[in-house]
C-alpha cells in the first residue's frame, strides 16, 4: 500500500514522467506496477487499516497484495469493505 502511494506522489509530483519510466526505473515490469498502483483505489479506511497493519516477523503475510486484487477492480467501495472484511476473516 505504502508503494502505491509512493509511486503515484512520484509521478504526480513530476519526480518520475511516467508510470513507464517508474516501472523502468524500478526495475519491474508495466504489469507489475499497475497491480501495485491499483491498491490505491481502495476505499480510504482499507488503505488506512493496511498502512497500520502489525509487523509480520514470522510466517506469511496475512494479507497480500494478490489476495486484494479482486477488491481493488471494484470501483464500490461498500463492496470493497464487505469482501475485505471477509478477507481478514
Amino acid at each position: 500500500m505504502a508503494l502505491a502511494i509512493k509511486f503515484e506522489r512520484l509521478v504526480r509530483e513530476g519526480q518520475a514522467s511516467s508510470y513507464r519510466i517508474l516501472a523502468e526505473t524500478g526495475h519491474i515490469s508495466r504489469a507489475r506496477l499497475s497491480q501495485i498502483l491499483r491498491l490505491a483505489e481502495l476505499a480510504p479506511e482499507i488503505q488506512e487499516e493496511l498502512l497500520f497493519l502489525p509487523k509480520v516477523v514470522s510466517g506469511p503475510d496475512p494479507i497480500t497484495e494478490k489476495a486484494l486484487r479482486h477488491i481493488a477492480r471494484s470501483v464500490d467501495w461498500d463492496w470493497q469493505r464487505k469482501q475485505f472484511q471477509n478477507l481478514r476473516g
